[in-house]
């Protein structure tokens, strides 16, 4: 797994190449600040919180670290059966999302304002027949929008995890999508070029 996440402010890049740690970068100097380790097995997400001072990283579990001082934070809880190889922040950075095959997961977080302590609520799922990929959240954190391998578009509430339909896109050969920040329509890039949606004019199956 390669993956790699800057911060929101675009001086730290996080990477890992396949290996069981993550290798923090100061992009200002060029130098590696410092790693992330151990891990169980190859780390497969990362994701930096949207104030910067937090990172998630995950392997078999997802995990919570500061990476200024290498300090893990917190494990998260429950496992995936495989690799969770997505992570997202909720907007606010009052959550985390992880995506392990079928199973898109969710945790509540709370973030001690010295940013040094972090505690979660139980760790929620939501099972899935098709594999997930993609996960991503509207602007204003109140929806979760997912690829399943069928082409489709899944679109769940971002809190409860509870599914709110599907939109199809089948035949377009769906590969990746993202939420435009200004507008929060959802681009999905196809094999042919972007398809734009405005979730608030379509009708979902």
């Amino acid at each position: 797994q390669y993956r790699a996440a800057f911060s929101p402010d675009g001086d730290t890049l996080c990477v890992t190449n396949g290996f069981a740690f993550v290798r923090v970068w100061d992009l200002k100097t060029g130098k590696k600040v410092t790693e992330l380790k151990p891990f169980a097995t190859q780390t497969a997400g990362l994701a930096f919180s949207p104030d910067g001072k937090l990172l998630a990283c995950s392997d078999t579990e997802a995990s919570v670290w500061n990476p200024a001082t290498a300090k893990k934070l917190l494990a998260l809880e429950p496992k995936g059966q495989f690799y969770t190889r997505e992570l997202e922040f909720a907007p606010d950075g009052k959550a985390l999302i992880g995506v392990s095959d079928r199973v898109v997961l969710r945790w509540a977080l709370d973030v001690d304002p010295s940013g040094d302590k972090v505690s979660a609520g139980p760790g929620e799922t939501t099972q899935n027949v098709e594999v997930i990929s993609n996960v991503r959240h509207s602007p204003d954190g109140k929806l979760l929008a997912g690829l399943t391998d069928n082409g489709r578009v899944r679109l769940w509430d971002a809190k409860t995890l509870k599914r709110q339909g599907d939109l199809n896109f089948s035949k377009l050969g769906p590969s990746a999508l993202a939420f435009r920040p200004t507008d929060g329509k959802l681009a999905v890039a196809c094999r042919d070029g972007i398809q734009f949606v405005d979730l608030a004019e379509q009708k979902w199956d």
